[in-house]
Parts: C-alpha cells; structure tokens; sequence
C-alpha cells in the first residue's frame, strides 16, 4: 500500500521519498515534512535510515558541484552563438545594401562588416553572461533546497538516536 500526502500549498498527492522524512512537491514545488512512521521499527531500521540520512549531504554535495561544473557546451555555444548573430547581420545588412543598391560599395560593406563583428562579439558576453546567471540560479536554488533538507535530516535524525538511546534503556554504554 502506498501512502501519499496532500499539499498544503496546492493540494496535489505528494508521495514520500526514499528514506521518508521529506518530499517535494512535483507540481508546485514546495519542500514538505511528511511524518514518518515510527511503530515497529528495529535497531537494524532505525541505523539503516540514519545512514541513507547521512549519505544524502553527499548526494546534495554532488548535485551542487554538478551544477557549478562548466562542460563543453559553455565553450561552442557562445563561438557558435557568434557566428550565428555575425552572420545574421551580415545577411541582413548585405539584402539591405543590395536593396539600396550600395552593395557594390566597399565602404559601406565594410560599415556592415564591422557592425556584424561588433554585434556577434556583444552577443558571445550577452550569451556567456546569461549562460552564468543561469548557473547561478541554479547552484542558489541547489542551496536552498540543501538547506531546507538539512533541518529536516537533522531533526529525524535526532529522532532517532532518541529512538535508539531508548531501545538502549537509556544507556549510553
């Protein structure tokens, strides 16, 4: 039988994740504290839990490095992206010319040439400046969401070593 829990920003059946304490919202986002099931569970459970607890800071660790990492798309697409916008530009400003009739003009072809140059080099900082904001947004988001997971990791596990202290009588031998 599978449970799920509704959302309390959109009402949406929201399932629990893997170790239980925490879920995501698909639909509208929003990080939930779902309540855990604590009847029956044996030693073994309570310390297999606390360890997929433990392993999810590494796994929030190499999503946010995996977010900050540039790859080869950052160095073609801003090259491609410049050759797209110069030679845009150069076709456009060359029907114009034509249109005109001062394509035969050197002149002026090299007024179309530099402004096409010119633009394609603006667009390369335009695309990688947008490229890092995104990645920015990104690894913030990334972080956000790290942190709003940490509390609830730390207070399940607090749960359970409370859990275990007791299942240990109250001893800490």
């Amino acid at each position: 039988m599978t449970v799920s829990f509704d959302c309390p920003n959109c009402g949406a059946s929201v399932r629990p994740s893997e170790v239980g304490d925490s879920s995501r919202c698909t639909f509208c986002g929003t990080h939930l504290a779902l309540p855990h099931p604590r009847r029956g569970l044996s030693r073994k459970e309570l310390e297999t839990e606390r360890e997929q607890i433990l392993v999810r800071e590494r796994e929030w660790e190499a999503k946010i490095q995996q977010a900050t990492k540039r790859g080869i798309d950052d160095v073609l697409v801003p090259p491609i992206g410049c050759c797209g916008i110069y030679f845009g530009l150069f076709v456009v400003g060359s029907l114009i010319l034509s249109a005109l009739g001062l394509k035969a003009s050197q002149r002026y072809g090299t007024v179309v040439a530099v402004i096409a140059i010119s633009s394609a080099l603006i667009g390369v900082v335009l695309i990688i400046w947008r490229r890092e904001a995104r990645r920015r947004e990104r690894v913030v988001a990334l972080e956000r969401e790290r942190m709003a997971d940490r509390s609830l990791r730390e207070e399940r596990l607090r749960e359970i070593e409370a859990d275990l202290h007791a299942m240990d009588g109250g001893y800490s031998g």
